[in-house]
């Protein structure tokens, strides 16, 4: 009897003990069943990387009607849209499954950056889901507001010569062709002799044209490149002593290229981009295929030991030019301070230290496909469709990107999108379909773009040469000179018969 009594408790704690582990099983499967889970396959997983603006799609069994929240960043997520799907999960079986499916929007409160989480939450459960890279339309040296244009000086003649100086300060200096003067713009629009004719001509030659210049970060010193009666001449100017001597003076574009100044022989075409140590790098010509190359091989001049050597060399410069090869037509841009050099060759933009000569990073321009708004100008450079039609800086069509103005930073500034039309009609200018025309940078520091302004007024302005219908192109191509210590850019603009800085609307 006691033997009956002892197996009849057993069974009663086995089954008390089945029971509970049946219960258990039972609450452990409800857990699962209520856990949010997303799905990674393929065709059903999100992307890993957005720009703010964005929608974003999540797919899997989420339990949306268990106070589903989406945590992205910072910030609880916008959930714009959400419904049900079916789906086969195997392959060979016909059976069908439902899947849930959100859409939110990505904002700037939610970061930006690599690795940005994702936290889903359905009723009492949360889970880390895969994290996210975010692309700002914005720096934080960006504009919050639009930027119109307002007329900046009252000097503006087409066939001036603008020096190159890109100090952050918002100064412009100009050779006048109507009396042989440089001159400065002040950053307040007021103008300011710096040299005169006489210093230039008194060098025991004859001045037949000014072909390029150059002003120190610091306005004290000018480079100027002359053509004259003779050749070319090289002169070094003090713009705080006003005064100029002759560096060097060439009849012949040969050998020798590299050495004391005085000895060497030099024509100074592309360009003159001194910086704020002594060091001026002159952009000088060749000839390619039988076309003359304004641009073809980049020398350094340093004003302090009074030495030249070559730097960069293209397939059109002079076989004697030493330096590292850049390849065949390209064009030209440096921030010589940042020891940062931009070259555009076939769409394009290869970025070089000039110090090491060694290329740091590029960006291959992808147009939109024929016949889709090209809209994704904002982002990581690998997304970008971009319709430039050509080349980069002034040798582009103004219509489409116009600028290319160097930032510390290694950074660009372009305005995208001037003029847009459709195929097949070439009348309406439909640039506001796509939020243009708009300021933007190439920050090739972080390898995307994104908005310099959220929108550019250009109204009573343009920047030429561009042709559309009933509009001709001007014979002179407008510049982006300079800006200044709060972002604000300044340009020559409607043919070089204006200059022009941005403001804020």
């Amino acid at each position: 009897m006691t033997h009956i009594k002892i197996y009849r408790a057993v069974l009663i704690i086995l089954n008390c003990c089945l029971l509970s582990s049946c219960y258990k099983a039972s609450n452990f499967k409800n857990e699962l069943d209520g856990l949010p889970q997303v799905n990674y396959q393929p065709e059903y997983k999100y992307k890993s990387s957005y720009i703010v603006g964005d929608t974003m799609t999540i797919t899997g069994r989420l339990q949306l009607n268990n106070n589903f929240q989406i945590h992205i960043g910072s910030v609880n997520a916008n959930i714009v849209a959400a419904d049900t799907i079916r789906y086969k999960p195997f392959f060979a079986s016909n059976e069908e499954k439902i899947m849930d499916w959100v859409k939110v929007l990505i904002t700037e409160d939610m970061g930006s950056g690599n690795n940005i989480p994702v936290v889903i939450t359905s009723g009492n459960f949360s889970m880390n889901s895969a994290t996210i890279t975010i692309f700002s339309q914005y720096n934080k040296e960006s504009f919050q507001r639009p930027l119109g244009l307002a007329d900046h000086a009252g000097i503006a003649d087409p066939h001036n010569i603008f020096l190159h100086c890109l100090n952050g300060k918002g100064d412009i200096y100009f050779y006048e062709v109507n009396t042989g003067n440089i001159q400065h713009i002040k950053k307040d629009g007021s103008t300011e002799l710096v040299l005169g004719a006489a210093e230039l001509n008194n060098k025991g030659f004859v001045v037949k044209s000014f072909v390029t210049g150059g002003v120190n970060p610091q306005g004290t010193k000018a480079w100027i490149s002359l053509e004259t009666n003779t050749g070319y001449a090289f002169i070094e100017a003090d713009l705080v002593a006003k005064s100029a001597k002759l560096l060097n003076q060439t009849s012949a574009y040969v050998f020798p290229f590299t050495g004391t100044i005085g000895k060497v022989n030099l024509y100074i075409t592309g360009g003159i981009y001194p910086d704020s140590k002594g060091d001026v790098y002159l952009v000088t010509p060749g000839n390619l295929y039988g076309n003359y190359l304004p641009q073809a091989s980049i020398a350094r001049y340093n004003s302090n030991d009074g030495t030249l050597d070559y730097l960069f060399r293209t397939l059109g410069a002079p076989q004697e030019i030493p330096g590292v090869d850049l390849g065949d037509f390209v064009k030209f841009n440096m921030l010589p301070d940042e020891s940062t050099l931009y070259v555009s060759i076939n769409s394009e933009l290869r970025v070089f230290d000039i110090q090491s000569r060694v290329m740091i990073s590029h960006y291959k321009v992808q147009p939109e496909k024929e016949g889709v708004l090209p809209k994704t100008y904002t982002g990581p450079f690998d997304l970008l469709r971009i319709n430039i039609n050509g080349g980069f800086g002034n040798n582009a069509d103004p219509a489409a990107a116009f600028g290319f103005l160097p930032k510390p930073g290694k950074k660009l500034v372009v305005l995208l999108y001037q003029y847009l039309t459709t195929y097949g009609n070439q009348t309406a200018n439909i640039t506001a379909q796509i939020g243009g025309p708009k300021w933007m940078v190439f920050d090739f520091s972080e390898n995307r773009s994104y908005q310099y302004a959220p929108m550019a007024d250009l109204i009573g302005y343009s920047f030429e040469p561009y042709q559309t219908f009933n509009k001709p192109a001007s014979a002179f191509s407008d510049q982006l000179l300079n800006y200044d210590e709060a972002g604000h850019l300044y340009s020559t603009a409607n043919g070089c018969k204006k200059i022009v800085k941005t403001i804020l609307k």
